[in-house]
């Protein structure tokens, strides 16, 4: 309690000075303006849609998609966008346990037997000190008490997937991942902290369930997406 007064906590947002020995992550007003995923959206990747669509997923999911859900709380935007940017590229490593939280509230009563993460490269994971990812999931384990492993891999001569097309996505993220050797059992919950086409999730999720799971489930922080329509 006394650090509490000497580093009080911040806003994971708009780094606003909170309450001494507050549980929130961040400020009311920031509270208020996060961009939540409301309305309608595909009940498998979590994207938002179009009222007038006829069915309950989208044209992506629709020949199927290799987990079973996937959890996403925000659009990756405004306030979400900074706290992630931040964590990623400017050494706030703290935002995760703000994500992480938000994650466990989309989660609802779901409960996985173990948590992984989507691994990172060897040279970024250098630079940055620490993979977000993983941490965001250590902190998901924590409040759901479940445990956390590490079992893929990443590719030692891989790049990354910023930037590239849709396309370019799917057939990057094929070489970028690579399965561990143990074989795996149960109910597994992969976790990223941004999700765009989707291209990660799937080539992970694929790998999970070639390794034995039982059920792959997915979770990201927010997703860059719009609507989608007809």
């Amino acid at each position: 309690m006394f650090l509490s007064y000497i580093f009080p906590p911040r806003c994971a947002v708009c780094r606003g000075l909170l309450p001494a020995g507050t549980k929130e992550e961040i400020c009311p007003e920031c509270e208020r303006e996060l961009p939540r995923i409301k309305g309608p959206r595909c009940e498998i990747c979590g994207a938002p849609m179009n009222s007038e669509f006829a069915m309950p997923w989208c044209a992506e999911c629709a020949g199927g998609r290799p987990f079973v859900k996937c959890f996403v709380p925000f659009r990756y935007e405004g306030g979400v966008r900074r706290a992630i940017t931040n964590m990623k590229y400017y050494g706030r490593p703290g935002r995760s346990r703000f994500l992480a939280g938000e994650i466990a509230r989309e989660l609802g009563d779901f409960r996985p037997d173990f948590i992984t993460y989507v691994p990172q490269n060897s040279k970024t994971a250098r630079e940055r000190g620490y993979n977000q990812t993983k941490l965001i999931a250590e902190e998901l384990g924590r409040r759901l008490k479940t445990p956390v492993r590490g079992v893929l891999r990443h590719s030692p001569d891989g790049g990354h997937q910023v930037g590239l097309s849709r396309s370019k996505r799917m057939t990057n993220a094929k070489k970028l991942y690579l399965p561990g050797k143990e074989r795996l059992s149960g109910t597994w919950l992969l976790v990223d902290d941004v999700t765009t086409t989707g291209a990660t999730l799937d080539a992970c999720c694929r790998l999970l369930r070639a390794m034995g799971c039982d059920e792959v489930y997915a979770a990201a922080a927010a997703k860059t997406t719009g609507i989608m329509t007809k």
